[in-house]
């Protein structure tokens, strides 16, 4: 009888710890399967923000555009009908603003795929892209437009606009519009690039722009843009596990050996999915790195010093006009397109401009010389290396001087060893290695170092010496 009972107390355990460990396998499954969902949703959520950031990034561009445009002075001169006829109001908009036109329209990097300046009031047609429309009234944008004086992203026959009101100065008249026509196609090509395998829908003011569809199962994503009538919806197919029938008999049935077997199967699904999640995070930094560049339009840039330049030639400012140029050409050859390599007349060119706009900034006059062979100058080498230490070599070097500060850039060669030496006639340095540490505006020395090491090798880099009679810092590289 004793036996019998204690055979019954067994029984009941083992099936109390048989239940009780398939409660517990159930259990890990269900909080793995939940953070996997929880850690897949959140990537992709950040994925769909960084697409959308970059939307808003690339009308931002066209909007600087058009406000650039807006602000003319031609432009707001026959608005207001100042011009004395409509053959002086040509020659100013063919000189001023025609060429500036034609580039948005033409450029591979611009999102305009069409332009035009409409007035308000009645006027003739002037170039290629200025005229007044008679039915501009009867266009639902248009008095949209004319109630907000707000710029205006709208949807017209399954394309996509961008209007931007024409303001009298020091009032809210509005004189006139810019109507572009944005190249939706490159837009979407763009989104379809960034979205990889993800299925996703576009739509502006509710209107759909485009779309991929994904026919299977999958989960939705809606993110809205704060600053324009956007909004971006991802569809993603997600692959969670799934505990089937056969399994949960293995659970059942092995009890505590299972339990190790899911426990290591649930944690290879995990760290599958951790580097899953690493790989997307490293292609979203790429993504951001990418926009950033972007985000540096040196279009509008130049637009700017362009202006500057013709105001300062046109109130006879020569000198303000030589420093726009400087300054044009010193940020042309520093953003370089995004690239990274580039050649040693270009660096050149650059560090002349920049030593330039130095010597109208210093307090204390000073010369300088460049020194380079022409079988140098279309050798490459990596870009922006020496502002860095002729920014050091005249705030700390020649900076100290009363006068005669003196600054020499050489480039000369040793085989295939390339060398550009940066040299002062300061008053030198006790401790010459503090010029890794000396804070500048842009990249320091050390930085420099650094990237040539990475690019070259660790025996390249920066080297320098300094006495009393002045300091010389040397760039070594590889031809």
């Amino acid at each position: 009888m004793k036996i019998h009972v204690k055979s019954i107390y067994q029984k009941l355990f083992m099936i109390g710890l048989v239940v009780m460990v398939t409660m517990l396998g159930i259990f890990t499954y269900m909080q793995a399967r939940s953070q996997q969902y929880t850690l897949l949703r959140k990537g992709y959520e950040d994925s769909l923000s960084d697409v959308l950031d970059n939307i808003e990034r690339d009308l931002k561009d066209v909007r600087k555009t058009m406000q650039f445009i807006a602000g003319n002075p031609v432009l707001q001169k026959i608005f207001l009908h100042k011009y004395a006829s409509d053959l002086k109001a040509n020659n100013e908009v063919e000189e001023n603003l025609e060429l500036s036109f034609w580039y948005q329209v033409t450029s591979p990097n611009s999102f305009i795929d069409d332009l035009k300046v409409l007035s308000a009031t009645p006027i003739g047609s002037y170039g290629n892209f200025i005229s007044y429309d008679e039915n501009i009234e009867n266009y639902a944008w248009f008095l949209k437009l004319q109630d907000t004086k707000e710029p205006l992203l709208y949807m017209q026959d399954n394309q996509l606009y961008y209007a931007y009101p024409i303001l009298e100065k020091n009032s809210l008249h509005l004189t006139g519009v810019i109507n572009a026509k944005l190249d939706s196609a490159k837009l979407i090509e763009e989104l379809e690039n960034s979205s990889g395998e993800k299925g996703w829908q576009l739509f502006v003011n509710q209107e759909k722009l485009g779309e991929k569809i994904l026919h299977v199962d999958t989960l939705e994503l809606v993110k809205t843009s704060d600053l324009y009538p956007i909004t971006l919806k991802y569809h993603v197919e997600i692959s969670l596990i799934e505990i089937n029938l056969v399994t949960m008999l293995i659970v059942i049935i092995l009890s505590n050996s299972i339990i190790v077997i899911l426990f290591l199967y649930y944690r290879r699904v995990i760290s599958k999915n951790h580097e899953q999640m690493m790989s997307e995070e490293k292609k979203q930094e790429e993504l951001k790195l990418t926009a950033l560049k972007a985000q540096i339009n040196p279009h509008f840039l130049y637009n700017i010093m362009s202006m500057i330049n013709w105001k300062a030639k046109y109130s006879g400012q020569k000198e303000i006009s030589e420093i726009a140029v400087e300054l044009s050409n010193f940020y042309r050859t520093a953003l370089n397109k995004g690239e990274e390599m580039i050649t040693i007349g270009e660096e050149l060119s650059n560090i002349e401009s920049y030593i330039k706009l130095k010597q109208k900034l210093v307090e204390t006059p000073f010369t300088y010389e460049i020194i380079c062979p022409e079988i140098y100058r279309n050798d490459k080498i990596l870009g922006f290396i020496l502002q860095p230490i002729v920014e050091n070599g005249i705030l700390h070097g020649i900076g100290s001087l009363e006068k005669g500060g003196h600054l020499k850039i050489e480039v000369t060669s040793q085989g295939d060893e390339l060398f550009l030496i940066v040299s002062d006639n300061g008053k030198g340095m006790a401790h010459p290695e503090e010029l890794y540490t000396l804070p500048t505006k842009g990249y320091g020395i050390k930085n420099v170092h650094q990237r040539i090491a990475l690019k070259y090798g660790n025996q390249y880099g920066v080297s320098l010496k300094s006495n009393e009679d002045g300091t010389k810092v040397v760039i070594h590289l590889t031809r």
